[in-house]
């Protein structure tokens, strides 16, 4: 979840994370003070979960990859831990190869939790992906995305 608040004059992003079981989450919503009362804000309608992402790339043409890949330090997420399965992200990638991409999650679950994920505004349906548990891990895949979703570190939105 981001939180825009006004520092300075100037309007700036914010996101909020508390400390639960030693791990910082991201927070569902909260209480902000608006004319004297407190008010409960929550997220966005159906946002399950943001990841913003710092782009990383690994390799060389054509077996090379983009985004963000945690077993070899690939990139980075600010959060780096879903809210939907409680896991770690283990990543959220493109790979211009194969011209497919990948969300990971660790642990191993079934073919649901989010209908889309949303990266720079375009929707990628949980439903058409291909699924695969693989070494403890979730795998959804996406085929024929001919040009790079997760350039220029986007923020990536699962509803």
């Amino acid at each position: 979840m981001t939180a825009h608040v006004k520092v300075g004059g100037v309007w700036r992003t914010l996101n909020p994370k508390i400390k639960v079981g030693g791990a910082w989450k991201g927070l569902n919503g909260g209480f902000v003070k608006v004319g004297g009362a407190w008010r409960r804000f929550y997220p966005a309608p159906g946002v399950l979960d943001v990841q913003h992402m710092t782009t990383g790339t690994q390799g060389v043409p054509p077996n090379d990859s983009y985004g963000f890949y945690s077993p070899n330090g690939m990139g980075a997420l600010a959060d780096g831990n879903s809210n939907i399965y409680g896991q770690p992200v283990v990543g959220i990638y493109w790979s211009p190869g194969p011209q497919q991409l990948t969300f990971a999650v660790g642990g191993v679950w079934t073919n649901a939790g989010f209908t889309t994920m949303n990266i720079n505004g375009v929707n990628y349906n949980r439903a058409s992906a291909l699924f695969l548990t693989s070494g403890g891990n979730t795998f959804w895949s996406w085929n024929g995305i001919a040009s790079n979703p997760v350039a220029n570190n986007p923020t990536v939105t699962f509803t």
